[in-house]
């Protein structure tokens, strides 16, 4: 089965819920999440921690919104050691 997905940066950063409400409400059920791009509270992918993710999959649940594309924009060939 198809689903329709969108960038969820390309809403802009804000916050989980008023992401992916706004997502919902264009009719998608679908999205790539680079979570450093797209979540306010987050600003780096090494900083999330349990707390964010359960937000976040609870912010899925109440928009009926799937993560198709998870993505974290990290080029970890580049990593500083």
């Amino acid at each position: 089965m198809f689903k329709f997905g969108v960038r969820a940066h390309d809403y802009g950063k804000k916050t989980a819920d008023v992401l992916f409400a706004e997502m919902a409400a264009d009719g998608f059920t679908g999205m790539q999440l680079a979570l450093n791009k797209a979540i306010e509270e987050i600003t780096s992918i090494c900083d999330v921690t349990e707390k964010d993710v359960n937000l976040l999959q609870d912010a899925l649940s109440r928009n009926s919104m799937e993560i198709a594309v998870f993505g974290s924009y990290v080029e970890l060939a580049m990593a500083e050691e």
